[in-house]
């Protein structure tokens, strides 16, 4: 009796650490920006209007999947850095992680390049979050 009361307690700290872990490690992302994506268009740029530095990117899209082929990070301090994707983002999912190079910096804008012909008549909602 005894041990199994024990294997229970400890089952429900484990369930409760990793339910804590995944909900502090959801709170690090911030949304940098959101663009409508249409069929009118094949580049987006978005402003991004969070201070502080970044380390990380993700792409998450609603509504529409996309094609995005390739973007660039415009950082504050002058410096550019290009990210080829090439890849589709489903509807109501996200991209992989991008890891930006060296330390985290603070960014200016985002600009996209993708291929908007499967996009549908409400267009894409194409979020950019960011991890510092």
């Amino acid at each position: 009796m005894k041990t199994s009361i024990k294997a229970l307690i400890i089952t429900i700290t484990f369930a409760f650490t990793a339910l804590f872990t995944n909900t502090v490690s959801a709170q690090n992302w911030l949304s940098l920006g959101s663009k409508t994506v249409t069929k009118k268009a094949d580049f987006d740029t978005v402003t991004v209007r969070q201070r502080g530095a970044f380390s990380k990117l993700q792409l998450a899209v609603k509504n529409s999947g996309i094609k995005v082929q390739r973007m660039v990070v415009h950082f504050k301090n002058g410096q550019r850095h290009e990210v080829k994707i090439h890849a589709f983002i489903a509807r109501d999912s996200k991209s992989r992680l991008i890891d930006l190079p060296g330390k985290a910096r603070a960014i200016e804008k985002i600009t996209f390049w993708y291929d908007a012909k499967g996009v549908g008549r409400k267009g894409a909602i194409m979020t950019v979050l960011g991890k510092r």
